[in-house]
C-alpha cells in the first residue's frame, strides 16, 4: 500500500495503481459521492472521479465485447468453462418504501455460482476493445437484457403425463446413508438425556447440560470448512422478476450461459413465487425449455414444509404444548404453525421431538425391562460409559471427530431395540403411531437443513417429504 502511495505521489498520478483505482471504484459504488472521491484523490488514496469513470466505462465496453463471443450473455470472470455451474434468480427492489410510492426500482438479479477451482493462474485476458479514446459514459443507453415477451395464454397443460414417470429412480430408493443420517440425528437425542438412571423407568436428568442443540451438535460433527463457492453477477434485467416475460428471459440466457460453459442442461432456482409460473412456462413450451432444471430454493421447500406440517397437526395439542410451556406467545405459536416464520418454526419443532423423544424413551425403559431381547447389565454400563465419555469430553469437537463412529457403533444395539419397540408400538396404539409420524416427519426435515448444509443427500431427503406435499 505504502509502495503505491509513493509511485503515485511522485508519477504525479500519472501511473494508475491496483490500490487508487479499485479503491475509487469501491467508494463510487458504495456512496455514489463525488465529493468523497474528490477529497480522498486530493490525499492521494484513490484517482480522480473523472478517471473512475473512465476505467468503469472501460471496464463496461470490454464485457459487452466479450460477450459477442458468447452468443450475446455475459459469462462473469470468475466462471469458467467446462466446471459445472447453476444460476439463481431473484426480485431486487429499491426504495420501494417511498412516501408516495413514485422513483421505486423493481429489477431481477440474475446469479451465477459454481465450486472454485484451484488450477494455475489463467493468462491475460484478451482485449477486444480500442481504449486510445477515454470515455466517460457508454455510446448506447440500451438495455444490456432485453426482455422478450411470451404468450402464457391457451389450454392449460396436462400434468398427468408426469404421473409415475420417475418410480426408477435411485435417489427414490431406499437409501443406506440416509438411514445412518437419521440415526445420527437419534444418537444426539440419547446424548442429550444421558444419566445414569437413563435406562430406569423413573430417570431424572438433574446435570446440567452439556451436550449443544441440533444445530450446534452438527457444528461439532461437520467442522471442515466446505468448498468455497465462485459468484459471478449478471447483468441486472430492467424488470420486476414477477412477470411472464421477465421469467422467459432468465430462462433463455441461462440456457445460453449453459452452453457457453459447455452443458447440457441449465439449472436455475428460483423462489416459490417465481417457481411456480417458471413451471408453467416450462410445460406451455416443453421443446424450448426441455434443457432447463427448474429448482425451487431450499429454504422456501422448507419453509412450505413448515406450513404443512402445522396444518396436519393443527388441533392436536401442538400449539397447546407450545403455548402452555411458556416457550412460544400465542400471536407467534399460532404464525409459526402456519409455516410464517422458518427459525422460530423449526427451533419449536425440534423442542417437540426432542420432548416426545423423552416421554417415549420413558415407555422403552420399561419395555427393555420387559423384553426377552432387552440388554444386559454389561451392554447398558457400556453404552453409559460411551455416553459419558461423549458428554463430559473437554473439547467435543475434536472428541466427535476421532471417535463418533465408535460411539455410534457403541450404541447400534440400544438404536436397533428402540426401532424394534417404536415398530411395536405403532402396531399396538394409534396414538403412539400419530406422534411417531410426527418425529419421523421432523427428522426428514432436520435431514433436509443438513443436506442443504452439507451438500449430501438432499435428493434423498427431498424424496423423503415429497409424499408429504
Amino acid at each position: 500500500m505504502i509502495c503505491q502511495d509513493v509511485v503515485h505521489a511522485a508519477s504525479n498520478a500519472r501511473v494508475k495503481l491496483p490500490k487508487h483505482v479499485s479503491l475509487g471504484i469501491t467508494i463510487k459504488h458504495l456512496t455514489r459521492s463525488k465529493q468523497l472521491i474528490t477529497l480522498l484523490n486530493r490525499m492521494g488514496h484513490c484517482c480522480s472521479y473523472e478517471q473512475t469513470e473512465i476505467v468503469e466505462t472501460a471496464l463496461a465496453d470490454e464485457t459487452i465485447a466479450r460477450s459477442e463471443l458468447n452468443g450475446g450473455v455475459i459469462i462473469p470472470s470468475n466462471i469458467s468453462p467446462g466446471v459445472f455451474g447453476h444460476m439463481a434468480a431473484d426480485n431486487n427492489h429499491f426504495n420501494e418504501e417511498t412516501i408516495d410510492g413514485k422513483n421505486t426500482t423493481h429489477v431481477t438479479t440474475f446469479v451465477a455460482f459454481q465450486r472454485k477451482q484451484h488450477a494455475p493462474a489463467t493468462p491475460p485476458m484478451e482485449i477486444y476493445v480500442d481504449h486510445s479514446e477515454r470515455k466517460r459514459s457508454l455510446d448506447s443507453s440500451r438495455p444490456i437484457v432485453t426482455v422478450e415477451d411470451i404468450n402464457i395464454g391457451g389450454r392449460r397443460p396436462a400434468v398427468t403425463n408426469y404421473v409415475n414417470k420417475i418410480t426408477n429412480a435411485s435417489w427414490l430408493q431406499p437409501n443406506d446413508n440416509f438411514l445412518s443420517a437419521c440415526q445420527d440425528d437419534l444418537v444426539w437425542l440419547i446424548l442429550r438425556m444421558c444419566s445414569n438412571t437413563m435406562f430406569e423407568e423413573n430417570y431424572q436428568t438433574v446435570d446440567a447440560q452439556k451436550i449443544p442443540g441440533w444445530s450446534g451438535f452438527q457444528s461439532l460433527r461437520f467442522s471442515d470448512p466446505s468448498t468455497p463457492t465462485s459468484i459471478g453477477y449478471l447483468p441486472m434485467i430492467q424488470a420486476d422478476a414477477n412477470e411472464y416475460s421477465t421469467i422467459n428471459t432468465v430462462m433463455k440466457l441461462s440456457l445460453k450461459m449453459a452452453n457457453a460453459l459447455g452443458q447440457s442442461e441449465s439449472v436455475v432456482t428460483f423462489d416459490l413465487a417465481i417457481y411456480v409460473k417458471a413451471k408453467q412456462l416450462q410445460m406451455r413450451y416443453p421443446g424450448e425449455f426441455k434443457n432447463v432444471v427448474v429448482r425451487l430454493g431450499g429454504f422456501h421447500i422448507a419453509l412450505n414444509y413448515l406450513s404443512l406440517l402445522g396444518k396436519m397437526y393443527s388441533n392436536s395439542g401442538l400449539e397447546d404444548l407450545l403455548i402452555e410451556s411458556g416457550v412460544y406467545a400465542p400471536g407467534t405459536t399460532t404464525g409459526l404453525v402456519a409455516g410464517k416464520s422458518y427459525n422460530r418454526g423449526v427451533r419449536a419443532h425440534k423442542l417437540c421431538f426432542e420432548a416426545l423423544f423423552r416421554l417415549m424413551w420413558k415407555t422403552f425403559a420399561s419395555w427393555l425391562e420387559e423384553s426377552s431381547q432387552g440388554l444386559d447389565e454389561i451392554s447398558k454400563t457400556k453404552a453409559l460409559e460411551l455416553l459419558n465419555q461423549c458428554k463430559d469430553s473437554d473439547n467435543k469437537e475434536e472428541y466427535l471427530k476421532e471417535n463418533w463412529h465408535l460411539l455410534k457403533d457403541g450404541l447400534s444395539a440400544l438404536v436397533r431395540l428402540f426401532k424394534e419397540f417404536e415398530n411395536e408400538g405403532k402396531v399396538k396404539l394409534h396414538l403412539f403411531a400419530f406422534w411417531s409420524e410426527y418425529m419421523s416427519m421432523v427428522s426428514f426435515l432436520l435431514q433436509f437443513i443438513k443436506a442443504e448444509r452439507t451438500g449430501n443427500l438432499h435428493l434423498s431427503s427431498t424424496a423423503k417429504m415429497l409424499p408429504y406435499f
